[in-house]
């Protein structure tokens, strides 16, 4: 990753510098940076498999980290069965608890929205705390940006309105026409 990222000469001066790039050569370096952290992220996953799988491990202690991210049919479908498959499970554990306790005051869908929410709130702390680990220096003056954090949190307002407005406008629909 190193090696590729230090073939062009990077303004580190700016909070974004691929998205300074013309359309073809940030499409380019998007994609490179795409398929490198599937590698990197998939990588261990997969030695750690390896090694444990013939000593009696469960294969479904790993499952694949993405399945089919570019054919999901909503946001859920996306962030429940597509993207991060291993953390999902550790994720949904995380937000067992917040989801116990509204599950006692609140009715199920709500409870339900609460998990997702919580959810969300993890692992937005979650990038939050490695972001919080790069520089900010003469050669990186712009700062931390947490556009990401504003990404991940705007995820349960797009499955809420999935869940209360597009499936229900949706259900008259012939099945090739509704996605979710």
């Amino acid at each position: 990753f190193d090696t590729i990222t230090k073939m062009r000469e990077w303004d580190t001066t700016l909070a974004h510098p691929i998205t300074s790039l013309p359309f073809h050569l940030r499409f380019m370096w998007s994609m490179i940076i795409c398929a490198l952290l599937y590698i990197c992220l998939s990588l261990p996953v997969y030695i750690v498999a390896t090694i444990s799988l013939p000593f009696g491990s469960d294969p479904a202690a790993y499952p694949p980290l993405f399945n089919s991210p570019f054919s999901t049919t909503s946001v859920a479908d996306f962030w429940t069965r597509r993207w991060h498959l291993t953390y999902r499970r550790t994720f949904g554990r995380m937000a067992h608890l917040p989801w116990l306790a509204a599950s006692k005051v609140l009715p199920r869908r709500a409870a339900n929205s609460v998990r997702v929410l919580a959810v969300f709130i993890a692992s937005t702390w979650l990038h939050l705390v490695n972001l919080a680990w790069m520089p900010v220096d003469e050669r990186h003056p712009h700062g931390k940006d947490y556009s990401m954090a504003f990404m991940f949190m705007a995820q349960p307002l797009g499955i809420l309105f999935e869940n209360l407005i597009v499936k229900p406008a949706t259900q008259r629909l012939p099945g090739a026409l509704r996605t979710t």
